[in-house]
């Protein structure tokens, strides 16, 4: 029998954890897709996945509106990918403290891969 979102959210609530587990098959593929369409990284989709329905069970108690549960999650899954682009910024640095020998080295690398 199928349940509603209201319904399992409310068992998991109530203490039902397999409950939740019924939410996560029903969205983790709809999660996981946003992820991987925000990092261009699929072990990375699966990680924030896996930590939107972390903080989605955590939080629950806070949804006013059951309703709203897909929205609430994808909302969830779309900041912890926003986090996650603010975390790879590259941080610049002075060219005095940059080592030469590695500049040199990208250089090359660079190079080598334009003209393969």
């Amino acid at each position: 029998m199928a349940n509603s979102d209201a319904e399992l959210i409310q068992r998991t609530l109530d203490g039902d954890d397999t409950a939740f587990g019924f939410l996560v098959d029903k969205y983790k593929g709809a999660v996981h897709a946003l992820a991987y369409r925000k990092t261009g990284n699929f072990h990375t989709a699966e990680d924030i996945t896996q930590d939107t329905f972390l903080r989605a069970y955590q939080k629950l108690h806070t949804l006013k509106d059951w309703r709203y549960f897909p929205g609430w999650l994808y909302r969830i899954a779309s900041r912890l990918c926003l986090m996650w682009h603010r975390n790879r910024r590259v941080v610049p640095q002075p060219l005095e403290t940059v080592d030469s020998g590695h500049m040199d080295a990208l250089a090359w690398v660079k190079h080598t891969d334009q003209r393969g």
